[in-house]
């Protein structure tokens, strides 16, 4: 047919004519005759050996191949954004970003310029790209097969796991005593900020990305920790008249249940407080305080339902089940009914978050007309009440860096509030009552501080009796008042032991205690006229567990003991060692494990400490370590300076100018633990939180090639800039325990170890960051400041992930499913980054 067509015009009309139509003919002869012409054919595209369909042919143009670019980019597994108003093709995949703009030659791929052969184009209303430069750039192989005129494209090899969320920098100078810091993070501390909450939200994504490879340990891990857990729960039962308190929880509630019985265990059960069904209204819920009268007829309640520690009271009527409308916000917590029945005490916070002003509130008046008892005006104090073990008084005890004071109300909380002894810088002191005398633990004269007696009507320093002098190698931590004993609890060699003086004879006895090592603590048990305490004991081996010590028989009962379900004590045991610090000093660790471990070097090994406020890490069990343990994991506690193990002098040689004992002690327990074959550095974890996170953010800037993984949980990290806002709530307290950098002596050494200020450019273990977005205590944007800098910087090719809990505080979920969710979270970060095997 063609020919015919060609003879016709040929033989036809005048010679342009006939030359035009040879031209036509010839045209249509290429363009049927010679379909696989290169001209006119599009090349076949194979990604993995497979054909790639698309919604738009591929060309040749200028030798160069473009394809349709969202066909490609989804097959690469890319995530693809078109911006109309610049004509620009954003794409993302894994770690690598190419930006496009149609009719250029120069691209950009992670923001650097590449230029292109052929530019992108607009053809059909699809966008084509240059197959080649794409290709290489998300890091596959193509191969042009001129035979089969086809491209052949190969992802083996590709790294398609997602990219770390980058923090844009937007420069802030922060100057003091001449010096200029440059903090290119500062903008995230503006918690109103649209784009903060994008960043975190973002980093929040990449850590769930990078995780999700692990679910199924996390799940597996989980499994576990709710296998040796209890679900269903009673606790034992205490009597007050003829009502019998107690609480339960059942499987799958996060919360428990307050209940009573009245007359005896036959009788039907009274739910007091049932928090599982006020949770699903809140993100988070915390319960602060309960206080019931002593008529049994009201309780009084506090929650916190953002976790910024701020607790809303309510008062529930026993009798009706109604909650009456005396509703009360912003207060610490905390709250006492008075004799009556009809008055209740509380303390109220400012808007930093400070315990200031104490009320009495009658039911059933309007709240503003709330009497006003007390009002602490100093800043740098803070107030907390509390009732003496006799029952006789409301103590309200007000708090600062620099010394204490504690007022006293009779029963009927109608009095004014009397001060016991005036605050004088450096002097603090506790207080209970007995008889016609206060019984107050004091520092004054005594450093480890010494036990006396006032007359309640003249209670200043004149009066005082010792009852317990000052000694050099023990330490008063706690007492308590009975009508005929002292109960003491005290630290000598950095072990805990309780002591009783009777108070007519003088006679001195120890409660005797089963283990070497343990954690106790002393609780009244409403135990005053009936001279017998409770008391709290654990070990690193034996669950928690609730004593009544009846003084008199000298005979100690078992309460009641935390359940652990498949647990068997008599499989693991702990020691305590000591490694020699920089200056010679003996630092306590105390080590857990499973028996027959052989000290080899070559098991995982987590190290924890805190380090500062004087606090001690206990000796205490914890269930959800068994995992750990089972794995062949070694659970290590560092007792570094600035806790409280060995006494006021080692608290105090890791605070203010001599804070960098700690972050050295860390790592020379570290060290310790290398050299003596129980682990080795490619095994080693880091844990701490708060301050303890400050710590190991100073120990991984100091000797990062230490540790394989860290995990720094809501890290107190931007130490200057913290101190430096005088804004931040009760922040003289901090300078007691850093300093004030308002001092140049002070600045230049928070300066020299906070650990924001110190990233450098080197190399950092895989690092696991959280943080609490209500947060009060630690900001969020400390730990969010600290991740985006250690990503600028950071020379390696391990894993940072910033994990932030937008619904939560300073202490995370409080639901105890939610809870063991979160701490599967972090130990399947431990396990996969450690490479740990299954079992050892």
């Amino acid at each position: 047919m063609v020919m015919r067509v060609f003879f016709l015009f040929l033989g036809r009309g005048n010679f342009l004519k006939r030359l035009f139509s040879i031209i036509i003919c010839l045209i249509l002869c290429i363009t049927i005759l010679i379909p696989s012409s290169a001209a006119a054919k599009s090349p076949d595209v194979y990604l993995d050996g497979k054909t790639l369909l698309m919604d738009t042919v591929p060309v040749i143009e200028d030798g160069r191949t473009l394809v349709p670019l969202r066909a490609i980019f989804e097959a690469l597994g890319t995530e693809v954004s078109w911006d109309s108003a610049t004509q620009t093709v954003t794409a993302i995949n894994g770690k690598t970003k190419i930006q496009l703009t149609i009719g250029q030659k120069t691209a950009y791929v992670n923001d650097s310029p590449v230029t292109l052969d052929a530019p992108a184009k607009i053809i059909d209303d699809r966008t084509l790209v240059p197959l080649r430069f794409v290709s290489e750039a998300m890091g596959s192989q193509v191969e042009w097969n001129a035979a089969r005129y086809a491209v052949y494209i190969t992802t083996a090899g590709v790294d398609t796991s997602p990219a770390p969320p980058i923090a844009k920098q937007q420069p802030a100078k922060l100057t003091l005593h001449g010096d200029t810091r440059i903090d290119n993070y500062y903008w995230l501390q503006d918690e109103n900020d649209q784009e903060v909450k994008k960043y975190l939200d973002a980093e929040n994504e990449y850590t769930q990305a990078i995780m999700q490879e692990s679910q199924a340990l996390q799940d597996e891990i989980h499994a576990e920790l709710l296998q040796h857990i209890q679900e269903t729960y009673v606790s034992y039962l205490t009597q007050v008249d003829d009502y019998l308190y107690y609480t339960r929880i059942e499987a799958r509630q996060n919360y428990p249940v307050i209940c009573r019985k009245r007359g005896s265990l036959e009788a039907a059960e009274e739910i007091l407080l049932d928090l599982n069904l006020m949770a699903p209204n809140y993100k988070y819920l915390q319960l602060g305080d309960i206080d019931i009268t002593i008529d049994h007829s009201m309780l009084a309640y506090s929650l916190d339902t953002t976790g910024d520690e701020n607790f809303t009271l309510y008062i529930k009527d026993l009798n009706t089940g109604k909650i009456l409308p005396d509703m009360i916000k912003d207060t610490s917590g905390l709250m006492h009914w008075s004799g009556d029945c009809q008055t209740i005490i509380y303390t109220l916070l400012d808007q930093e978050s400070r315990a200031y002003k104490v009320y009495r509130h009658q039911l059933g008046n309007d709240i503003s007309h709330d009497t006003l008892i007390y009002h602490e005006k100093d800043e740098d104090f803070y107030i907390n009440t509390e009732i003496t073990d006799d029952g006789k008084y409301l103590l309200i005890n007000c708090v600062g860096p620099s010394g204490t004071e504690v007022l006293y109300l009779a029963d009927d909380l109608k009095s004014q509030p009397q001060i016991i002894v005036p605050r004088k810088p450096g002097i603090f002191y506790s207080v209970q009552h007995l008889d016609d005398s206060f019984i107050l633990l004091t520092n004054q004269n005594a450093p480890n501080l010494k036990l006396v007696k006032a007359p309640s009507t003249d209670p200043n320093p004149s009066s005082w009796t010792d009852i317990l002098p000052h000694r050099e190698d023990v330490i008063i931590e706690d007492f308590l008042v009975c009508q005929d004993y002292l109960v003491i609890q005290e630290l000598r060699n950095g072990l805990e032991k309780i002591r009783i003086i009777n108070w007519i004879t003088g006679d001195t006895h120890y409660l005797r205690l089963p283990e070497p090592a343990y954690s106790i603590s002393l609780d009244s048990g409403q135990g005053f006229f009936k001279n017998s305490f409770f008391y709290y004991f654990t070990s690193f081996v034996t669950p928690d567990s609730l004593y009544c010590y009846e003084i008199d028989a000298r005979k100690s009962s078992l309460i009641e003991q935390l359940e652990v379900n498949g647990y068997d004590s008599s499989q693991y045991c702990y020691e305590r060692k000591y490694a020699a610090a920089s200056d010679g000093t003996l630092i306590p660790i105390s080590l857990l494990y499973k028996k027959g471990l052989v000290k080899d070097g070559s098991h995982p090994l987590l190290l924890e400490a805190y380090g500062a406020y004087g606090f001690s890490i206990p000796a205490q069990f914890d269930p959800t370590l068994i995992p750990l343990l089972d794995r062949g994991l070694i659970y290590a506690v560092a007792h570094v300076r600035g806790g409280g193990e060995q006494g006021l002098d080692w608290y105090m040689d890791g605070t203010m100018l001599k804070k960098k004992n700690s972050f050295t002690d860390f790592i020379s327990c570290a060290e310790f633990l290398i050299d003596k074959n129980y682990t080795c550095s490619d095994k080693l974890a880091i844990t701490g939180a708060s301050a303890g996170g400050l710590l190991i953010g100073a120990a991984v800037n100091m000797r990062p090639d230490l540790f394989q993984v860290a995990v720094a949980e809501v890290p107190f990290v931007d130490v200057l800039t913290n101190l430096s806002d005088k804004s931040q709530p009760l922040i003289s307290f901090q300078y007691r325990e850093w300093g004030n950098p308002a001092y140049k002596n002070y600045y230049d050494y928070i300066k020299s170890y906070s650990p924001y200020d110190n990233v450098s450019a080197q190399d950092y273990p895989h690092m696991l960051i959280t943080a609490g977005f209500n947060d009060s205590r630690v900001s969020y944007w400390e730990p969010a400041k600290w991740a985006a800098k250690l990503r600028e910087y950071k020379t390696d090719d391990n894993i940072l992930l910033l994990k932030t809990n937008m619904s939560s505080g300073h202490f995370g979920s409080t639901g105890r499913y939610e809870g063991l969710e979160d701490t599967a979270f972090i130990y399947t970060f431990i396990i996969k980054y450690l490479n740990m095997e299954c079992s050892y």
